[in-house]
């Protein structure tokens, strides 16, 4: 089942490389990812979409990035059936 989800985090590759390291050692694949930098602030937005890469495995990726640091307002944007659009 793929989850995606976004979160608004630190500027810089560190939270990116937390969140995907993260997710490889819980056994999620990483299908995508988006790193926005915003105008004149501290933060980004992080899109990024996860597949389970065991059935047999209970977290789900929402929960895991809550426990990370310098990740707020973490939502989850659609699930098995959403649609990428590349514009």
């Amino acid at each position: 089942m793929k989850e995606r989800l976004y979160a608004e985090v630190s500027n810089g590759t560190e939270s990116l490389l937390r969140a995907v390291s993260l997710l490889r050692r819980k056994e999620f694949d990483v299908v995508s990812l988006d790193l926005r930098k915003r105008n004149n602030s501290e933060f980004s937005d992080l899109y990024i979409t996860v597949e389970k890469a065991s059935p047999k495995n209970p977290f789900y990726a929402q929960e895991l990035l809550s426990k990370l640091v310098d990740f707020n307002n973490i939502q989850e944007l659609g699930g098995e059936k959403f649609e990428t659009v590349v514009l």
